[in-house]
């Protein structure tokens, strides 16, 4: 190991740490989508295990391992500890591989996986486990480091659209793959048994929800807008409006109670209700807000993952010697989600939306340097992200330093 893989690798070390302690510890209970599972973890220790499912307001792969964990620990304790349990997990699932040996992955998804896209006691990190085994598992058949998808990968496949409706935005890129893999028809049949299979589980599973709410269960981030008689796609869309009139700051949002009171004033129809609405019905707007996004996500991507956000372009660079049908998956996929979300997203994008395809990219393309033997190609890679993880370990120590829990303590 040379200088600069071990003092990258040793910053990037403290910065995980740091990360893990404020996520674990210094971030303050109860915010957001964390504070609305806890408060339905809470109802459901009241109702009953059978109640909490029925209810539909928790999609069943993440409730069945939230709910056993909130009976012996706190709420957002027990959230919190499923999403580090998540991302351990994918640290090791991607690493694991000997393809990997003698490649800076390792490190590098370790910083990746450090930031907040991860650590936050929602579902979303149980969505990422899923989807990256499958987009894995495809990038290596692809690739020829295996022949067939294992059945584990169609299972983990199927489990994603059952643990949150937002996965549906994935569709294209998991069509696309399976598409790709079942042109061997062996490959397609034995495929597609397990696919029905692992559906039918995942149904007999949400029977409880679907016999009382006629509905799959997910977890339900809807009761406001539901009160308020708007969407959230609403809401989005007039965040964003008054963000351009300098009403509002840039990533914050309206209130329910202010675009309830926005439609009174304004009409029903004064604003989109859906996102594919939302696309046509300001299309300056739409196409302005795509620049804007698609530019932010390249920056936010590039203090995430660091030259990996470039894979799009650098994929023709890796593959200048051995074209390989799983580098061009993987960039142009990359390229494909990064436009999709700055699309239909009007309001400010979450990076962590892409943790999936952004996880396999830092693969693809540490797997794709190492293939060149170029050392500059490394040794970039490594200085970036030593420089980047120093500063998060300055941004981390201000966020633990200026939290409520370090001023209660030591203030």
């Amino acid at each position: 190991m040379s200088k600069v893989s071990f003092l990258s690798s040793a910053t990037i070390g403290v910065y995980c740490v740091l990360g893990i302690i404020f996520w674990l510890v210094f971030q303050p209970e109860g915010l957001g989508d964390e504070g609305l599972m806890s408060l339905y973890l809470d109802e459901g220790k009241q109702m009953g295990f059978y109640s909490f499912f029925s209810s539909a307001n928790f999609s069943v792969p993440h409730g069945l391992l939230a709910y056993p964990l909130s009976l012996i620990l706190p709420n957002f304790i027990a959230l919190r500890l499923i999403s580090l349990i998540g991302s351990i997990f994918i640290w090791v699932y991607l690493s694991r591989k000997s393809l990997m040996r003698n490649s800076f992955a390792g490190p590098h998804l370790a910083f990746y996986i450090a930031s907040g896209s991860f650590l936050i006691g929602t579902n979303d990190t149980l969505l990422f486990c899923f989807l990256v085994v499958f987009l894995f598992e495809s990038y290596l058949v692809m690739e020829g480091y295996q022949k067939e998808l294992p059945a584990y990968a169609y299972f983990s496949l199927v489990s994603a659209f059952f643990t949150r409706e937002f996965s549906i935005i994935y569709f294209p890129l998991v069509a696309t793959a399976l598409l790709l893999i079942f042109r061997d028809k062996y490959q397609f049949y034995s495929g597609m048994k397990i696919l029905i299979g692992s559906s039918i589980f995942w149904f007999v599973l949400n029977l409880p929800p679907l016999i009382h709410q006629g509905k799959i269960g997910y977890d339900n981030k809807n009761i406001e807008n539901k009160q308020m008689n708007c969407t959230w796609t609403q809401r989005q869309y007039l965040s964003q409006l008054k963000a351009n009139a300098h009403e509002i700051p840039e990533f914050s949002h309206v209130t329910w109670e202010e675009t309830r009171a926005y439609l009174d004033q304004n009409g029903e129809n004064s604003l989109p209700r859906s996102f594919s609405e939302s696309i046509f019905f300001d299309v300056k707007l739409t196409l302005k807000e795509f620049v804007k996004d698609f530019l932010f996500l390249i920056k936010a991507g590039f203090r995430n993952i660091g030259l990996p956000i470039f894979f799009p372009i650098l994929v023709f660079v890796i593959n200048f010697k051995k074209p390989s049908l799983g580098n061009y998956f993987v960039g142009i996929g990359q390229l494909a989600m990064m436009c999709i979300f700055s699309l239909i997203i009007i309001s400010y994008i979450e990076i962590r939306w892409l943790a999936p395809i952004f996880l396999i990219g830092i693969v693809a393309f540490n797997l794709g340097i190492k293939r060149l033997k170029n050392k500059n190609w490394n040794l970039i890679n490594q200085v970036s992200l030593g420089l980047l993880s120093l500063y998060g370990i300055m941004t981390y120590w201000k966020m633990i330093h200026t939290s409520p829990v370090w001023l209660t303590f030591f203030g």
